[in-house]
């Protein structure tokens, strides 16, 4: 039992001396702790910073179901006028060599004939929907030559931050072609989640591109349905414009033949003539067009929208100790050095 109690104080000396000669040294060993870590401090600080890489990831959305009442009146009047359409292509003569109320279609188009020539185009006029309007805006925004003229247009990039004008056009091909669209259908949804991607390591810069191609392609949208519904509507009016004036060379033509049975037939083409003119379909549809966002919000129109607040950032540069954690981590290291070079001095001077 003496012996056991005798080590037992003699370990309990030795880690008491180690102790004691740390203090003594205490001073050697601060500074072999601190010395690296300002160091390390000088090094990481006079460092260019690197900026991590990012993937970005941002959803396209729809107009709102509240939104797209904004259309109604126009959707509504735009249908009474395709039925009126559809009405006047329909031939309801019984006896003139054209068919009773029957809609037109190439078998029963009779060129010479002032009711049926020059069948008016519908196909542009649609139902103004989120739908339609996503779909438009998909299709521009998918436009690569788009993307790239918006670009340069707004000088995203500054050229003036880089000396070498070959770094800069690297630094915008790098970012463009990094952009990338994708989709994701949702049971029970009919319209799918789209998401644009694009890489960068200036998540500023690329969130603030998102605002302007967002307002460049909806404005493209704005002009594009603006332009197409004045020129169909310019179309339309001059197809009925002729159609009067085919219908007013049938009547001279009838009323110049002395047969008896003209007389309702002429009856019948003044009664067609002044249903085309007294008809105000067309101008109801330009009323309610001009009430929709497309006229009304001339700064403030959606096609869809760019979600900016829903962006995900990914980190995709290699997880790295930050700054903080490699001075400590330094600092660490140093002390335990300091500690060691004091427990070995103390070895050599016993």
């Amino acid at each position: 039992m003496v012996p056991k109690k005798k080590i037992n104080s003699n370990d309990e000396i030795d880690l008491l001396e180690v102790f004691s000669a740390i203090w003594r040294k205490k001073f050697t060993i601060l500074f072999a702790t601190f010395l690296p870590a300002a160091l390390m401090a000088i090094y990481i600080t006079s460092k260019e910073p690197v900026k991590p890489m990012f993937e970005i990831k941002t959803k396209i959305a729809p107009i709102s179901t509240f939104e797209q009442l904004q259309y109604k009146n126009f959707n509504s009047n735009l249908e009474i006028y395709q039925n009126y359409i559809n009405n006047f292509l329909i031939v309801s003569k019984d006896n003139y060599g054209v068919n009773t109320k029957q809609q037109l279609d190439n078998s029963a188009y009779d060129t010479n004939n002032p009711l049926t020539r020059a069948p008016i185009d519908i196909s542009f006029f649609s139902k103004i929907s989120r739908i339609n309007l996503y779909n438009l805006f998909l299709e521009k925004i998918n436009d690569y030559e788009f993307i790239i003229d918006t670009f340069k247009e707004y000088e995203i990039i500054k050229g003036k931050n880089y000396l070498d004008n070959k770094e800069y056009k690297g630094k915008i091909l790098n970012y463009l072609n990094s952009i990338e669209f994708s989709t994701k259908t949702i049971k029970n949804r009919i319209i799918p989640d789209w998401y644009i991607h694009a890489k960068t390591n200036d998540q500023e810069m690329h969130l603030e591109y998102l605002k302007i191609l967002e307002k460049s392609v909806n404005l493209e949208i704005q002009n594009f349905l603006k332009k197409s519904f004045e020129n169909t509507i310019v179309n339309h009016r001059e197809l009925f414009q002729y159609k009067i004036e085919d219908l007013d060379l049938n009547i001279q033509i009838s009323l110049s033949k002395s047969d008896e049975n003209m007389a309702e037939y002429i009856e019948y083409l003044k009664k067609n003539k002044q249903m085309i003119v007294q008809n105000k379909s067309i101008q109801r549809l330009e009323a309610t067009f001009a009430t929709t966002p497309i006229v009304v919000n001339e700064k403030n129109f959606f096609a869809s929208k760019i979600v900016v607040k829903s962006s995900e950032f990914n980190n995709l540069n290699k997880k790295k100790l930050q700054s903080a954690y490699k001075i400590m981590l330094t600092s660490i290291m140093g002390a335990i050095i300091g500690i060691f070079y004091v427990l070995i001095l103390k070895k050599k001077d016993d």
